[in-house]
C-alpha cells in the first residue's frame, strides 16, 4: 500500500513533464515556415482553399504557411507521413485519403496510424445531375427509370476509385439499382458530355452547380444528410426516397503522427478562427462549399467513420483500381 503514492506521485510527475514540454513546444511555434503539403496540382478547389487557410494562419501566427503542391499517387501523403513531429509539415486532407485503403491494398500509409487530425475545415456537397431531356426530374423517377432499364442510364465521372466513381457507386447500392459508370480522366469532362447528352447523369461540385444554374444540366438532389445553404431548395438525394445516402468533399488539416498536441490544439484554434471569418466564409460559399471548422476530435471521428464506409462500398460495387 505504501508504494501506491509513490508510483502516483511518479506518475505525475512524468505527466507534469509531458504537458510543459507539450506546452514549450506550442509557446514558441511557429519560429519558422511552415509548409502545407497538397496532393494535387495548383489551381484547383482544394489548391485554392489551402492558400485561402494558409494566408489567414500566417497573419494570425506571423510566420508564411507555404502551400506545397505534389500530385501523384501518394507522394504528398507518403512525405507528410516520414516528416518529422515538429509541426512544421502539414497535409491538406481530401477525401482521396479515406478512399485509399479501400482501393488499394498495398497502400504505403495507413491514414489513422500516420496523422494526426488537426481541422476539418470546410465540406463540398455534390449534386446529382442529369441531362434536361432525361425523363426523370426528382431522384425518385430517376431511380424507377434505372429499374425499369436495368443496366442502361450511364452514369460519368472521374477516374476509376474518384469521388464521383463512390458517389455513383453509393447511389447505385443503396437505391438498388443497375447502371454503367464511364469514368472520365476528369469529372469536368464527363459533366460536358451529360450537357451534350452523350450520357445520362453523374455528380459534380462547382463545375455542375454553374451548368445546373444555367439550365444546361438538371440537378435534382444534393449528396449530404441534410439540405445545404447554398442550395436550399435542392432537396436531399436521402430525403427523396434514398435513405442513409450522406456523402461530400472535404478539406481538412493532418500533421504526422506524433507531432506534440499542443501544437495541434493551437494549428487547431487558429483554424477554427479562420473558419468562422467573415471573408473566409465568403471566399468558402464562392467556390459552392461551406466552412465547417472542426475540433481535432471531431476530425478524427470523421474520418474513422468515413474509412470503412468507402470500403463497403467498394466491396460491394467490386470497383478495381489495381
Amino acid at each position: 500500500m505504501k508504494s501506491i503514492p509513490v508510483v502516483a506521485a511518479l506518475a505525475a510527475a512524468v505527466l507534469f513533464s509531458g504537458v510543459a514540454a507539450a506546452q514549450g513546444a506550442a509557446a514558441g511555434y511557429p519560429a519558422r515556415p511552415v509548409r502545407v503539403l497538397v496532393a494535387q496540382t495548383a489551381g484547383g478547389n482544394a489548391d485554392a482553399q489551402a492558400r485561402l487557410f494558409a494566408a489567414r494562419l500566417g497573419d494570425s501566427l506571423g510566420r508564411q504557411f507555404v502551400v506545397d503542391n505534389r500530385p501523384g499517387r501518394y507522394i504528398a501523403w507518403s512525405i507528410a507521413a516520414k516528416s518529422p513531429t515538429d509541426g512544421y509539415t502539414l497535409l491538406a486532407v481530401l477525401p482521396d485519403l479515406t478512399y485509399a485503403p479501400a482501393l488499394d491494398r498495398n497502400l504505403p500509409i495507413d491514414p489513422t496510424r500516420d496523422f494526426a487530425p488537426i481541422s476539418l475545415m470546410t465540406q463540398t456537397p455534390y449534386l446529382l445531375v442529369v441531362n434536361p431531356s432525361l425523363p426523370a426530374r426528382s431522384v425518385k423517377e430517376l431511380v424507377a427509370l434505372a429499374r425499369s432499364n436495368p443496366g442502361k442510364l450511364n452514369f460519368g465521372g472521374g477516374i476509376t476509385g474518384a469521388g464521383t466513381h463512390l458517389m455513383s457507386a453509393l447511389l447505385f447500392s443503396l437505391a438498388g439499382i443497375k447502371a454503367t459508370y464511364i469514368p472520365y480522366k476528369g469529372a469536368a469532362q464527363s459533366l460536358i458530355d451529360i450537357v451534350a447528352g452523350q450520357i445520362d447523369a453523374g455528380f459534380g461540385t462547382a463545375t455542375a452547380a454553374l451548368f445546373a444554374q444555367s439550365g444546361k444540366l438538371r440537378a435534382l438532389g444534393i449528396s449530404t444528410a441534410t439540405r445545404s445553404p447554398l442550395f436550399p431548395d435542392l432537396p436531399t438525394i436521402a430525403e427523396q426516397g434514398v435513405p442513409g445516402f450522406d456523402a461530400r468533399a472535404f478539406h481538412g488539416w493532418a500533421a504526422p503522427a506524433g507531432t506534440p498536441v499542443e501544437v495541434i490544439r493551437k494549428l487547431s484554434v487558429e483554424l477554427i478562427n479562420a473558419a468562422r471569418s467573415a471573408e473566409i466564409v465568403a471566399a468558402v460559399r464562392n467556390s459552392n462549399s461551406e466552412v465547417v471548422g472542426s475540433t481535432p476530435e471531431q476530425f478524427a471521428r470523421f474520418m474513422a467513420a468515413e474509412i470503412p464506409r468507402w470500403r463497403s462500398v467498394v466491396q460491394q460495387s467490386g470497383i478495381n483500381v489495381e
